[in-house]
């Protein structure tokens, strides 16, 4: 669920929205409306005081980046803190494992404060291969860890109509706080849309340019895609 689609302040503003509301559908009732306050993509307190930095979930500090803020250590509300640390390592990606993530946009504002309520973001995949086929290729590309669920042998188009109420159950995210991501406009993303969940078509090589998007979005890359499913943090979500 992390991409700059097209490049558009909207387009970003949209799905992190539905990614951060997917997050808060795993919180308890009683701690939903505080991460929401914490989290929401864009929020002044968000901009002031996080965009930029670099979170550490061991102490629950926030270092500033060394070629931003050399220096800087904040508590998550901004109160002055512990020593501050060089970091070279830190994860700028949804589910990126280790102990420090930058906090570059909105969609690692929302995992860093999930992190701190308690959850992380679930990723699916949904593949009409077999499991051993599937294997093979997750192997080859180095994403054998990237998946909190696989569907295999999924019978696309039609078996999204019973693979998206199993999802809705299992994981107890509603369909419109799910994303699908798919490069067969039939099988992916057509089918998703009239189930009443969001979809991205990744055309790589413009192959519906007579079939403009019309209630989805359109990515021409792979590089989004693959920095969104790097593997081992946790539980993600994106069917793919």
């Amino acid at each position: 669920m992390i991409f700059d689609l097209d490049g558009t302040l909207y387009d970003d503003l949209l799905y992190s929205v539905a990614y951060t509301r997917a997050l808060a559908a795993h919180l308890p009732e009683s701690l939903r409306d505080a991460f929401l306050r914490e989290a929401f993509p864009f929020s002044d307190v968000n901009r002031r005081l996080r965009m930029g930095r670099i979170y550490d979930r061991i102490e629950d500090v926030l270092l500033g980046h060394p070629r931003l803020e050399p220096g800087v250590v904040v508590g998550w509300e901004g109160t002055s803190a512990s020593r501050w640390r060089p970091v070279a390592d830190a994860g700028g990606y949804v589910g990126a494992p280790g102990r420090y993530l930058a906090l570059g946009d909105a969609w690692m504002l929302a995992t860093a404060t999930a992190l701190r309520f308690g959850t992380e973001p679930l990723r699916v995949l949904v593949t009409n291969a077999t499991a051993r086929h599937a294997e093979t290729i997750l192997g080859a590309i180095g994403l054998e860890g990237a998946f909190s669920h696989r569907v295999t042998e999924a019978g696309k188009p039609q078996g999204w109509r019973r693979i998206i109420p199993w999802l809705e159950q299992t994981t107890g995210v509603p369909r419109d706080s799910m994303l699908v991501v798919g490069d067969n406009l039939l099988n992916d993303v057509l089918p998703v849309r009239e189930l009443g969940v969001q979809a991205v078509l990744l055309d790589r090589y413009g192959l519906y340019p007579r079939y403009p998007a019309r209630d989805w979005a359109v990515i021409r890359s792979l590089e989004p895609l693959f920095t969104a499913l790097a593997p081992k943090a946790g539980r993600r979500l994106v069917p793919s």
